[in-house]
């Protein structure tokens, strides 16, 4: 009948062991997509480009950095933007 060599066992071990291995990965992926499925905030940071580089101007006045273009007031007097 059956006789269990070492080499037989192993095969087996390594069959077994493949299995196992592929089983955990296939786990770890599943886990990690209804992860992102649960989040959407989490996909959305993930695909999103990052924000342009504005350019920014000197106040002559109070001498703070602000948006070339759409800055708004600063609230001080005589302040340009």
């Amino acid at each position: 009948m059956f006789t269990p060599s070492l080499s037989k066992l192993f095969v087996l071990v390594l069959v077994v062991g493949a299995l196992w291995w592929f089983y955990r990965r296939s786990q770890i992926k599943r886990r990690d997509q209804a992860e992102l499925d649960r989040n959407p905030r989490t996909r959305a940071k993930k695909n999103q480009p990052a924000k342009p580089i504005e350019d920014m101007k000197q106040c002559l006045i109070c001498n703070a950095y602000v948006p070339a273009v759409g800055a708004s007031r600063c609230g001080r007097e005589k302040c340009p933007f």
